[in-house]
C-alpha cells in the first residue's frame, strides 16, 4: 500500500488558507512544504511540480 504525499495535505491546507484569504500563510506552508519534499521526491516529482504551481 502505498503513502499520500505529505505534499498532499499541505496543498489542501493552502487552499484552505487561500479560500479564507490567507494568502501569506498559504504561500509559506506551500514553500516550506516543497523545500522539504525536494531532497526526497526531486525537483520533477508530480506532487512538487503540482504543489509548486498552486
Amino acid at each position: 500500500m502505498s503513502h499520500p504525499s505529505p505534499l498532499t495535505a499541505a496543498a489542501h491546507q493552502a487552499q484552505a488558507l487561500r479560500a479564507a484569504g490567507d494568502l501569506a500563510s498559504a504561500r509559506r506552508l506551500l514553500t516550506d512544504a516543497i523545500a522539504a519534499a525536494r531532497p526526497a521526491y526531486g525537483e520533477d516529482h508530480p506532487d512538487v511540480l503540482g504543489s509548486a504551481h498552486l
